[in-house]
């Protein structure tokens, strides 16, 4: 038995530290024999499992579309809708692809489920897919990215980081035909006003630094100054 095998057999062990030990390390083999049996081990009681189950899904890249294939046979999309909420818990910047991937599932429920998470992550690099879904045949997958889109706009603190978004946002709006949509609108405007509200903290703190600077008392001109100081203070 080769070690992929026998990480696949501890899928099945009765300590849920094993099983979970052996789904991280069949990620990193990366191994398509073990594709079936992480599928599997999604519905695993222990979360930890799970996770470890889903990220090691996700990191056989190579193996992405026959992986999608092989999911793709539950028509309900109950599988697929596991992987993509385990990825989503997992929280990690690593697992955006297989969610940008999942927003083009047949089964709406998982696209729900993708367009909610990259809200949550809040990764610039979702916005182009998450603009897509707002073309979504599902009101409920067009609101969902449109909420994603504003709360990586939120997580958004600095003037190169509101760059950032409004360039991603700009080019991929134009590339998708959203340029005049109600929810881009709200956004460029929620964009200005952050930008404004930055620029204001900043002369805040500029203003505050100049007054502090006037009123540090000027140091005496010479030595004799600190000597005839020093006489004062001494003599009473």
């Amino acid at each position: 038995m080769d070690e992929v095998e026998e990480l696949i057999a501890k899928l099945k062990d009765a300590d849920p530290k094993i099983r979970g030990d052996a789904a991280r390390r069949l990620g990193v083999l990366r191994s398509f024999i073990a594709v079936p049996a992480l599928v599997e081990a999604l519905k695993d009681k222990n979360v930890n499992v799970r996770l470890n189950a889903a990220f090691a899904i996700e990191k056989m890249k190579e193996h992405r579309n026959a992986i999608y294939l092989m999911l793709g046979k539950d028509k309900n999309g109950k599988e697929r809708y596991k992987l993509i909420d385990n990825l989503g818990i997992i929280r990690d910047p690593r697992a955006i692809p297989g969610l940008i991937e999942a927003l083009n599932d047949m089964v709406s429920e998982v696209r729900e489920c993708a367009a909610n998470w990259l809200g949550q992550i809040g990764v610039l690099e979702s916005i182009p897919g998450l603009i897509e879904a707002m073309k979504d045949q599902s009101s409920k997958v067009r609101g969902l990215a449109a909420r994603s889109l504003k709360l990586i706009l939120d997580k958004c603190k600095t003037t190169e980081q509101l760059n950032e978004f409004e360039n991603k946002f700009d080019v991929a709006s134009l590339r998708k035909g959203s340029k005049k949509s109600e929810v881009a609108f709200e956004i460029r405007k929620q964009i200005s006003k952050l930008k404004n509200e930055i620029a204001k903290k900043r002369n805040s703190l500029s203003e505050d630094r100049g007054i502090l600077l006037t009123e540090i008392p000027k140091p005496p001109k010479s030595g004799k100054g600190i000597y005839r100081a020093m006489r004062v203070i001494h003599n009473g």
